[in-house]
């Protein structure tokens, strides 16, 4: 993993090449698993951190007092950036954030605020666009549904901006202000927050008795929740953290919908509902994960596997985790 490298720029002496570095590091951070217990992943974590400024802002410069453009470039998309990566951290495991990290991220989604996540000019709406894919690639709709609270200012913003795209399509509105077509764009954040995905490993499975609340949802495939144990709660299986395997489906569910699987599930009572990465079709999928609450001690564990065993001969990418999984 590549360690990143952040540093203040004086706005009347500084270098474009280590502005842009910055900018990349952090995007290839962004994208990289949250893993707290990994010495290099938490050395770019605590660098962030330590980075942030007294306004909540991870500004590249050590002022604002720079051309708009390059504010936009090297103040505010650093801050989403940053920002984006204690959202997606605070999601993988909220339980391993301290105080100081919590208001961390906190300052840092007030600061995100601070334009509307808009871009400068006549690139504004595509400016917004671009930030909001940001915070899409951390996890934004499922860190809104669970943790609304972190930023009240920053979920009533993002959902302020799901608003204007929706009534944009309802409308037609498609074109920026020279005409130029956004429509995919539009249609593809309206799409991402009408649904969410579910992994699910009981009777809302394919062919179980409670499936039919998945009626309108897509089977996107067969799933794996790792650090997960199953075990035997009546004639319903239920998982809670552990060593094992939790083996399910993964589904594009209506936004709609989760309610009345937040209800099945005794949300708040009898489960939790917790996202997670599982893995299917060999890729990584952020979805709702429902974890049982109560003690398992004197239930029955349901293995992962089957008791018979096959050889797994593999070679390239064949021989990566992820991939592994996925059969």
């Amino acid at each position: 993993m590549k360690m990143i490298r952040l540093e203040k720029q004086n706005t009347r002496k500084f270098e474009f090449d280590e502005l842009y570095r910055a900018l990349t590091d952090l995007v290839s951070f962004l994208d990289e698993d949250a893993k707290p217990d990994d010495i290099e992943w938490s050395r770019n974590f605590t660098a962030i951190l330590d980075f942030q400024d007294e306004d909540g802002s991870f500004k590249l410069f050590d002022s604002y007092e720079i051309p708009v453009d390059a504010r936009v470039d090297f103040c505010y998309i650093p801050t989403y950036l940053c920002s984006a990566i204690l959202m997606k951290a605070y999601l993988t495991d909220p339980s391993s954030f301290t105080l100081k990290e919590k208001s961390a991220l906190s300052a840092g989604l007030k600061a995100s605020c601070a334009r509307n996540l808009r871009g400068h000019g006549y690139d504004a709406f595509k400016g917004q666009i671009e930030a909001l894919s940001i915070f899409i690639r951390a996890g934004l709709r499922e860190f809104i549904d669970l943790h609304p609270d972190i930023c009240p200012e920053f979920t009533a913003m993002i959902e302020k901006i799901a608003s204007s795209f929706h009534d944009r399509q309802a409308e037609g509105n498609f074109w920026g202000p020279w005409k130029e077509s956004y429509e995919e764009e539009i249609r593809a954040v309206n799409e991402y927050f009408s649904q969410r995905q579910v992994f699910v490993y009981g009777t809302l499975m394919t062919g179980e008795t409670n499936h039919h609340f998945l009626q309108d949802s897509t089977l996107i495939g067969k799933a794996v929740a790792e650090g997960y144990d199953m075990y035997k709660v009546g004639w319903y299986p239920a998982i809670i953290p552990g060593d094992g395997l939790a083996i399910g489906e993964l589904y594009q569910v209506p936004v709609g919908d989760i309610p009345s699987i937040d209800r099945l599930e005794g949300e708040g009572s009898l489960y939790e509902k917790r996202c997670e990465w599982v893995t299917c079709k060999g890729e990584s999928h952020l979805a709702f994960v429902y974890v049982y609450l109560r003690d398992c001690t004197d239930l029955e564990r349901i293995p992962a596997w089957n008791d018979d065993y096959v050889w797994y001969v593999s070679y390239g990418s064949n021989m990566l985790k992820e991939r592994f999984l996925c059969y």
